[in-house]
Parts: C-alpha cells; structure tokens; sequence
C-alpha cells in the first residue's frame, strides 16, 4: 500500500507515459508509451514503463508505504478517479483499491505488461540512478545502464537551459534533435530541409572532457522542466540517459540509413 497525494500521482503517471511528438519518417506524430504502468514498492517507490526503445523511471514523493512487492495499474482507468489536492491510498490486492477523502474505487488488477522483461532488465540498473549517484561514481570506465553497456561521456548542466534549447529545436517540425558534445559546451540541434536550430548549453566543470554526438527522438522537455539540476549519460551512437533527483530515462539512439 502507498499513500500519494493525487497531483504526485498524476504527474507519475504523465512522466511514465512520455506522452509527446515522435519522428516518423520527415514529419512526428504524437506517441506514447503503455498506459499500464509498474509500480515497485521496495525500500523506495518506484513508478517505470518501458518499450523496445525506452525505459522510464519516476521516483515519488510519498507520504507512507507498507509492504513490499511489483504491481501493474491500467492508468487509463486510474486517471479518472485522482482527486489532485487529495492524498490517495492505493492498496494492492486482486484488486487495485483507491481510497480518497471517504470514497473507495475498485479497479481491477492488471497483471500483464508488453515489455515487462525490459522493465525488470533494466529497472534493475537504472530505477536509483539519479543524476547525483551518476556524479558520485563516475570514473574512466564509465556507468554501467544495462549488463552489457557502459558510457562514458557525462554532461552535468542546467535542466532549464536543456528544457529550451529542445524547445526550440522541436519547432522544426521532425522531432529529432542532436546532442553534440565537445567539452564544455553542449550543442543541440534539429534540422531539416533549409531550416536549422542549435543552441550551445554550457555544462559544468565536472562534466566529462571528451567528445561524443547522439540523435534521439523523445519529447524530454516535460520530463526534466521539475528540476534544476540534469546529467546526460550518453556516448556516440549508444542510448542516451537523462537523470535527475526523481526521473531516469534511457532511450536508443536514431539511427539513420
């Protein structure tokens, strides 16, 4: 069981979905990840969803919890009964039972999930990695994310600066965007046909002094926009990884013919 105040909730929710504008083709479309979402309740909370070529993390702030075990909830359904401005108790059973402000809601249990296997692979190296334990154990090898993947070129700079360049770069209409690292500065661009964006973020001292460029797809704007602080995790042509204190995402490169 876990008690979460029902605006926590829902951004929970939002995060884990990464509802947004994905690249098909020269245009987007909007896309989304699985509406059932896995919850683990451990000795932290975690709230993840993954497909073929992303893994999301959401850590909560809760007001309590009791017991441990992994549980799947279909938000489609859930999403209608959250009261934003009201703690929720969500008790895990054969159901899933809601309690709010003296209303109880039962919602079947969910038992299945797509990509559970890459939730469980991943989930087990990325749901507590946060951006400060990416700084904390950096070193010449790199951060392991998966069994069999380490990378090497860390960028540890301010969300908001990230948060607008992408921004800006979305306009361009494909919803791809390149990371171009060359230490210190960070340089983020989209084109396409005869239009161009870039933005140069400076990172921060710390950060990883080597080069290393990425194309991704992923509408990572209202995922980071919450906090301040931002590491990217990613090397040349290899998954990237967005951290900080509450939400870790990793997603595959694009990859172009």
């Amino acid at each position: 069981m876990i008690i979460i105040e029902g605006k926590e909730l829902e951004k929970a929710i939002k995060i884990c979905t990464l509802r947004g504008k994905y690249n098909e083709g020269r245009s987007n479309k909007m896309g989304s990840l699985s509406s059932n979402i896995v919850i683990k309740i451990d000795d932290n909370v975690y709230f993840q969803n993954a497909n073929e070529f992303t893994y999301v993390c959401y850590r909560p702030t809760i007001v309590s919890k009791t017991g441990k075990g992994t549980y799947i909830i279909d938000t489609d359904i859930l999403l209608k009964y959250i009261v934003k401005s009201e703690n929720m108790e969500l008790h895990f059973g054969t159901n899933l039972e809601v309690r709010c402000n003296g209303s109880i809601i039962t919602i079947p249990q969910t038992t299945t999930h797509t990509n559970m296997s890459v939730v469980q692979k991943l989930g087990a190296r990325l749901r507590d990695l946060d951006n400060r334990s990416i700084m904390a154990n950096t070193d010449e090898e790199g951060i392991a994310v998966t069994d069999t993947l380490k990378l090497q070129t860390v960028v540890n700079l301010r969300s908001e600066y990230v948060v607008n360049a992408v921004d800006l770069a979305e306009r361009v209409g494909n919803s791809v965007y390149k990371l171009d690292w060359y230490y210190p500065t960070l340089n983020i661009s989209s084109s396409e046909n005869n239009q161009k964006v870039e933005t140069n973020v400076e990172g921060y001292d710390d950060s990883t002094p080597r080069r290393a460029t990425v194309e991704l797809s992923l509408p990572i704007s209202n995922i980071i926009k919450d906090d301040d602080e931002l590491v990217i995790l990613f090397d040349d042509e290899r998954p990237a990884v967005f951290a900080n204190r509450k939400v870790t995402v990793l997603r595959a490169p694009r990859l172009r013919n």
